[in-house]
């Protein structure tokens, strides 16, 4: 809900004004002075501020200096004087303080509506528009990076492979071997990451787009289960995978397939407690059709904000450098990405404490072909 602060000395008045809000759907807080307005600012972060200039402690003039000046973190935060001070230059020393609009008592509730609505839109138009651009610059990253890193990255591997293997003679000192053995595998960890990030860029900007032909299901069931057991195994989570016996062919690019349900596995494993369980399940879909896939977890879940979160590229719920999980937080997008581009439908069900499932629709092959 949207949250409004009132800051104004005359009670009645702030209690109309916060009356009114309230009934028109606003989540509203009031103070008295500038300095409790400060207050509940850095406490709550409302999204806007209604504000009188005359008052006690701190005036309006003085709040929003200190505001604009030291709190860079509300600088987007839109800022209404409310003012008996109707002179023009009165006006003009708000604004040039930083405030977004100035409006003068009596307050017709009508207009002091219509600026809310008005400030409120135009910082979600700033917000849509800073997250296209952010969207954008990643876009750029994910089809200019990875193609400079994947050449040293190779080489890495092959090098590292031919030591591990001691083609050219044993390596003198074990412990040695040990080292070369985590390089090789840290840099085969890379590689799939690198890989993830240009399919996700080649869908997105539609470079590649998937083949479809039929797909026998239980064998790419069987292909992704050897591919995570071990990585489920070192985690101590217990994995498993269920197709039903009447599953239709799939319809779509088997290795895309693979790709997104891999994804989703190792998001899942990630982030399942120790002894916990990881399910891969394919099925008829409820509607005739389609092929449903279901991966679920009993690990934390996520809120409806963290899922929104969650669904954004190279967005990690667990930040900072003291986080649990490694990872760039493209997993769910992938997935996500991959499913639509073969026609298919993707649902991320979770809750707090009871786990995580995504549900992935396929459409099924219409002709007689085993692939």
């Amino acid at each position: 809900m949207t949250s409004i602060l009132c800051i104004e000395d005359e009670k009645d008045l702030r209690e109309d004004v916060v009356d009114q809000l309230r009934e028109t759907g606003y989540d509203t807080y009031e103070a008295s002075n500038g300095v409790e307005g400060m207050d509940i600012i850095r406490r709550v972060c409302p999204d806007l501020v209604l504000c009188d200039i005359t008052m006690p402690k701190m005036n309006g003039y003085q709040l929003l200096e200190e505001l604009r000046a030291n709190h860079p973190e509300h600088a987007e935060t839109p800022f209404i004087f409310l003012s008996a001070l109707a002179d023009r230059k009165d006006v003009i020393a708000g604004k040039q303080l930083g405030a977004d609009d100035y409006l003068t008592k009596p307050v017709d509730f009508g207009d002091l509506q219509s600026t809310i609505q008005a400030r409120l839109g135009q910082v979600e138009r700033m917000t849509a528009l800073k997250e296209r651009e952010i969207s954008d610059i990643r876009t750029e990253i994910m089809l200019l990076l990875p193609h400079e890193l994947l050449t040293p990255l190779n080489h890495i591997i092959g090098f590292s492979e031919v030591l591990t293997q001691q083609i050219y003679g044993p390596i003198g000192n074990g412990k040695y071997l040990e080292y070369i053995k985590g390089i090789h595998e840290s840099g085969l960890h890379l590689n799939g990451t690198l890989t993830s990030i240009l399919t996700l860029a080649d869908i997105v900007s539609k470079k590649r787009l998937p083949e479809t032909k039929p797909s026998k299901v239980s064998s790419c069931i069987e292909e992704i289960f050897e591919y995570h057991r071990r990585e489920a195994s070192e985690a101590a989570v217990d994995f498993i995978c269920d197709v039903a016996p009447d599953t239709p062919l799939v319809s779509g690019d088997r290795a895309l397939i693979r790709q997104a349900l891999s994804a989703l596995i190792s998001n899942a494993i990630k982030f399942s407690p120790t002894k916990g369980r990881v399910v891969l399940t394919a099925k008829k879909g409820g509607e005739p059709g389609w092929v449903q896939f279901d991966v679920g977890d009993d690990g934390a879940g996520m809120s409806a904000n963290d899922l929104e979160e969650a669904m954004k590229p190279f967005s990690q719920l667990d930040k900072g450098m003291s986080r649990r999980f490694e990872g760039l937080g493209i997993g769910l997008t992938l997935a996500k990405a991959l499913t639509e581009s073969m026609g298919g439908t993707f649902v991320v069900r979770s809750a707090v404490n009871t786990g995580t499932t995504v549900t992935l629709l396929l459409p099924e092959w219409a002709e007689e072909c085993i692939h």
